[in-house]
């Protein structure tokens, strides 16, 4: 499986240019045969609250089909972040969308980060679904989800091998992000890919440092601070040889309770 991420800023006021750029990037990434094009969170217009009420036709479902229809003419899977509403209710909702498809395959943020005002926009969502299965089963996380090794660990038992994660993750505590996704990686023996806004958006400058970290927590694969379009192929066999031959996961411990 070969995955590209994209590394970007975020105009926030013009999802219109958003959606250019992800265009021309899918059809960069599907010139180096890759399977999927990995977007950051928010990936249309960032956190732009005030702008929101006007940015309806951007959120999910309504913008399904113009994101259905780039992946289609570009033939490559496309998977970020969105806003995704639901009658009164909005959701921070990572969404894949497969090639020549009708199922969008979703999770809904689970952790909303208060500090950023989450919290007032956002309904947290309630599951961790397993969006892929053989040969390589994977699931979603976002931003702040990282912090929660727990959920890593609920995916996994469900048998997950890879973890997509779409952030705008600012670069003051870039050293997080890098620990955290390292650690998720090597405690999980999985695969994370992860993708970072870039620049400055508003008041706040975000990291990049998209990454790809593999079973042993090797970092395979990292962009700097700059805009970029990473590259890389991920390998289902080198998860079940590392879980075969370093078998951590078999002992874990259900029978000591908090």
């Amino acid at each position: 499986m070969r995955i590209s991420l994209f590394q970007y800023q975020i105009d926030p006021n013009d999802p219109a240019r958003n959606l250019s750029r992800i265009e021309g990037a899918a059809r960069e990434a599907s010139s180096n045969q890759s399977d999927l094009l990995l977007l950051p969170e928010l990936c249309l217009h960032g956190y732009n609250y005030r702008e929101f009420p006007r940015m309806n036709e951007w959120f999910l479902p309504a913008v399904n089909p113009t994101l259905q229809q780039i992946c289609d003419s570009s033939h490559i899977d496309i998977a970020g972040t969105f806003v995704e509403q639901v009658d009164d209710i909005s959701y921070n909702t990572f969404a894949y969308f497969k090639q020549n498809s009708t199922t969008v395959l979703s999770y809904r943020k689970a952790h909303i980060f208060k500090q950023l005002g989450e919290g007032d926009h956002f309904t947290p969502g309630s599951e961790y679904p397993l969006l892929g299965e053989a040969p390589l089963p994977f699931a979603a996380a976002i931003c702040y989800d990282i912090r929660f090794p727990e959920q890593f660990r609920a995916l996994t038992a469900k048998g997950c091998q890879l973890f997509l994660v779409s952030a705008e993750w600012p670069a003051a505590r870039v050293d997080h992000w890098r620990a955290l996704l390292i650690s998720r990686a090597i405690e999980n023996q999985a695969f994370v890919v992860a993708v970072n806004c870039t620049g400055k958006v508003f008041h706040t400058d975000f990291a990049g440092n998209s990454i790809v970290i593999d079973p042993w927590g090797k970092v395979a694969a990292e962009l700097g601070a700059e805009e970029g379009l990473l590259h890389v192929d991920i390998s289902p066999e080198m998860v079940r040889d590392i879980r075969a031959s370093f078998p951590v996961l078999a002992d874990i411990r259900g029978d000591i309770k908090p």
